[in-house]
């Protein structure tokens, strides 16, 4: 796609929608109670998927949807401080974790063929150390791990032990063209 173009689709965009959308929905905070964690594939934009609006989710995009342990190391402060920020300023009720099949980024954490050095490579070391079923390319097992890891974030485990949010594991299987409800 030429860059180009994403300025005409903005354009368009903003002509085909109601007078002042983009006003209204940017001169007020988000409403939103769902917490999407999805892959950055371009094929598995929540809004798009779910035929949402803007501001109907509040969308955290990490490789292959994965939430490392509340301690890991190297620690993930950018998944750590996006879920402080919407469970403090926002009215959350659920957290969505959503993967897909056909992830290259769970195929780097399972086979390690990352250069050397690359961050590729240490975020696929990272992942691995935290994984419990290394024996095969599984996204149930992956999603679950990611799931298992989010419950280890105090603020989250506060919440869903005071059954204010709830938490969820979902997985788009492409071949099937269907969701996949894990948890």
């Amino acid at each position: 796609m030429d860059i180009r173009k994403l300025l005409e689709n903005f354009n368009d965009f903003s002509n085909q929608t109601p007078p002042n959308l983009l006003q209204r929905i940017g001169s007020r905070p988000p409403e939103t109670n769902i917490i999407m964690i999805s892959c950055p594939d371009a094929r598995t934009h929540p809004c798009i998927l779910f035929n949402l609006t803007l501001g109907e989710v509040f969308n955290i995009r990490t490789i292959a949807a994965w939430v490392p342990e509340y301690k890991s190391t190297p620690p993930d402060d950018n998944i750590k401080s996006a879920l402080s920020l919407a469970l403090l300023k926002l009215p959350i009720q659920d957290i969505v974790i959503l993967g897909h099949t056909n992830c290259v980024g769970m195929q780097c954490a399972y086979q390690h063929n990352m250069p050397k050095h690359d961050p590729m490579e240490a975020w696929s070391s990272g992942v691995a150390k935290q994984l419990k079923d290394k024996s095969s390319l599984n996204p149930r097992s992956f999603l679950l791990n990611s799931y298992t890891n989010l419950l280890t974030n105090p603020m989250v485990a506060k919440q869903v032990n005071a059954g204010k949010i709830k938490c969820h594991a979902w997985c788009i299987n492409f071949e099937q063209e269907k969701i996949e409800v894990y948890t």
